[in-house]
């Protein structure tokens, strides 16, 4: 192959390659966890529209160097000195993708700009521009040359118009002030290798002749052979990624799954992008391809290679992007910002959803799951919260950090959730002015180049605020702390309940009746009030309510529903004019008044008029209800009012 050393040009402010090495910034993921959340993430943007699967496949192995050498002009005798027999490579190759599309014969700059191939080979920070891509393409692919050499092979196939191309194109990015440098005649550390056109300089430091891929199908073939890869064939089109003379892996950490390139893939795939992998629900609801991974053959996240900590938070994924949860294990929270957040302020910024518990659940300590390698890092929190934008790569496990703040389960259990944000939602209005016109949108802005985390943008502070409320609604949630068995949902009910249940509102005025002194001096207590409630949570799924209550006359005990919006709850008839079609979810079952002096006077699914013996005499009883409940997604509340002269 031909090659092409990128010049050296003082009034330029080109990079050189130990600047551009240094471009990704993050040394925080261990190598596997690099190659998979950038390769993956760049076919799941190229992925064609009508394609039902994104395919990607890894393959680790030996391959003959003596046939590889000399293909790479000016460094082949070095390649030889360090390789003479073989070394070890790694190919990354997606399908149900376009390929590296676009021109890269074009002295047009705007042809330029929207090639994928001039971008991924020679373009460094050219963003992604499709709707809902995973960022800036070009700095994150620095990656591939940080696993070997330097030394990095592309071949793609493309379709244009009705016919197919094939492109391979070898490029190399090398720190050029190491002592180990293939490159002795640059200063820069860069260089392409591929062919010239026949008019035009093809020496070995050409400046002005332009490098372009190999597109005869047999030499590139030839090539593939090497690492025994194949082609794209008949309606095929795709990218491969090859990294040849790639270096071991560290084993600095006794995990398994550290130990190979092969198990750290496949931990890897799980671990960043677990609520895209082989998930059904999440290709429904936004109408995507379902992700397809294999390394070495095998396949990673079906039914049968799925580790269930990553099941665990596929789970998690689905009830928050969904909002509704089957388990009694799981439960789900709307995340509502309430000033100039979303264009509507009762629109949800997003959903999160938890679980407590054991860590014993697990061969390994959920942390060392989710951080791999990094030991030193641990901080033996109990709290892991993971958030993903509409690509469905995890961003991030905040670990013990301001996403879950005062939460703190008891020794030995875990709290696991994960956010999934309103995408689609439009934002305020001074936000959609900056041209963010979604959170998404907004959200895929302020990540870094690694997408490693979430920034507000300017003086905005958005991303800050939902992950108060995140923390805030987890906190209320879990009452700070856990029982931690293994029915998250008891501790719900049974804690937030018993605090959400006491009623905010008593009599007409919603207020708590006061007493007043009578014409002869005594107090006489007048409408109705409900005291000291407590929940429990039954093996039947029921909620037992004790409580105390006082009535002049009539009172009636309504059942509601609490809410974000409005004045904070619903009750039946406000429920049917919202959700005319949904069944109220939680009614009375059963109802036990100790007192006889109080009797019930009338009672239907969610309401009880009582009523005291003796007129305009107070009395006091406590009161045993049963409810039941059709869904756990709501929170039930209890409203008294007096019916006096009624």
């Amino acid at each position: 192959m031909d090659i092409k050393i990128a010049p050296d040009d003082s009034q330029s402010m080109s990079q050189s390659g130990d600047a551009i090495l240094k471009s990704l910034q993050n040394s925080d993921f261990a190598k596997a966890d690099l190659i998979v959340r950038e390769s993956i993430q760049n076919a799941l943007d190229a992925t064609k529209g009508d394609s039902k699967f994104t395919r990607v496949e890894y393959h680790t192995g030996k391959f003959n160097t003596e046939t590889l050498n000399p293909k790479f002009k000016e460094i082949s005798d070095e390649l030889t000195k360090r390789y003479p027999k073989s070394a070890k490579y790694l190919s990354i190759s997606d399908k149900g993708t376009v390929g590296l599309n676009g021109k890269y014969d074009s002295d047009k700059a705007e042809d330029l700009i929207n090639s994928n191939f001039y971008k991924l080979v020679f373009g460094i920070g050219k963003n992604q521009e499709a709707e809902g891509a995973g960022g800036s393409w070009g700095l994150g692919k620095t990656s591939y040359f940080r696993m070997g050499i330097g030394l990095v092979i592309y071949y793609t196939r493309v379709k244009i118009g009705d016919e197919y191309e094939e492109r391979l194109i070898g490029s190399l990015i090398e720190n050029p002030k190491e002592k180990t440098k293939l490159l002795k005649k640059s200063s820069r550390g860069i260089a392409w290798w591929g062919t010239y056109k026949k008019n035009n300089d093809s020496s070995l430091n050409s400046e002005k002749g332009k490098i372009y891929p190999i597109t005869d199908e047999e030499s590139i073939s030839k090539i593939l052979d090497v690492f025994g890869l194949k082609s794209y064939v008949e309606d095929e089109t795709g990218t491969t990624i090859i990294i040849p003379y790639v270096k071991d892996l560290e084993e600095a950490s006794d995990l398994p799954w550290e130990k190979s390139w092969e198990r750290a893939l496949s931990m890897s795939v799980q671990r960043w992008y677990s609520p895209r992998l082989v998930n059904r629900a999440y290709s429904e609801h936004f109408n995507q391809s379902q992700l397809v991974c294999t390394v070495n053959g095998n396949s990673v996240g079906t039914m049968d290679d799925t580790e269930p900590f990553f099941g665990k938070i596929q789970t998690l994924y689905n009830v928050a992007l969904i909002g509704k949860t089957q388990s009694k294990e799981i439960a789900v929270e709307d995340i509502i910002i309430p000033k100039k957040g979303m264009e509507n302020p009762s629109i949800i910024v997003g959903r999160v959803a938890y679980t407590i518990e054991s860590k014993a659940s697990y061969d390994y300590d959920p942390q060392e799951y989710v951080e791999g390698i990094r030991e030193e890092n641990k901080n033996g929190s109990d709290t892991i919260v993971a958030f993903a934008r509409k690509p469905g790569m995890v961003v991030r496990y905040a670990i013990g950090d301001k996403w879950s703040a005062r939460v703190k389960p008891e020794e030995g259990k875990v709290l696991l959730a994960f956010f999934v944000p309103n995408s689609d939602g439009k934002l305020y209005r001074d936000i959609q002015d900056e041209g963010y016109e979604t959170l998404e949108q907004y959200l895929r802005a302020g990540e870094k180049a690694d997408h490693a985390d979430w920034f507000d943008i300017g003086k905005n502070t958005l991303v800050k605020r939902l992950r108060t409320n995140v923390a805030k609604s987890l906190e209320e949630a879990t009452d700070g702390t856990s029982d931690g068995g293994s029915k998250i949902l008891s501790t719900r009910l049974g804690r937030k309940y018993s605090r959400v249940l006491p009623p905010e509102n008593y009599g007409k005025s919603g207020r708590v009746s006061k007493k007043r002194v009578g014409t002869k001096g005594t107090e006489k207590e007048h409408g109705a009030s409900i005291r000291n409630v407590q929940s429990e949570f039954g093996s039947d799924g029921n909620i037992s309510l004790h409580f105390e209550v006082s009535v002049v006359d009539k009172a009636k005990i309504e059942l509601c529903i609490k809410t974000q919006g409005g004045n904070g709850k619903l009750s039946l008839t406000g429920w049917n004019k919202e959700f005319n079609t949904m069944k109220f979810p939680v009614e009375i079952k059963d109802i036990h008044i100790s007192n006889p002096n109080i009797e019930v006077d009338s009672q239907d699914d969610t309401a009880v008029v009582i009523r005291s013996i003796e007129s305009n005499q107070p009395e006091t009883s406590d009161i045993y209800l049963t409810l039941e409940l059709s869904s756990y997604e709501y929170q039930p509340q209890i409203n008294i009012q007096n019916l006096k002269g009624k």
